[in-house]
């Protein structure tokens, strides 16, 4: 058995190395829905929730409109199906 001699160009390797993988934290974090949420971790979801709401009140993301037009409550309606 004859080994071929290795250089730093040549891509046959003696040994079967795997590719570097990156890493990928993906399964430490829960993406589920409000409701999904809250069905699988039950009051910890709700506080969790109510915490996250009341950070985003009062950072001001929120607009208050008085009196929508219909316009405005159409954008509304639509916003989660345009993105």
């Amino acid at each position: 058995m004859t080994l071929k001699k290795m250089s730093r160009n040549n891509t046959e390797h003696r040994y079967n190395l795997r590719p570097n993988r990156t890493l990928s934290y993906m399964h430490k974090f829960a993406f589920l829905s409000v409701h999904a949420g809250v069905k699988k971790w039950g009051e910890r979801a709700k506080e969790a929730i109510k915490d996250g709401e009341k950070m985003l009140y009062k950072e001001g993301v929120f607009l208050e409109i008085r009196q929508p037009t219909n316009m405005q409550k159409c954008e509304a309606l639509l916003l989660p199906f345009l993105s």
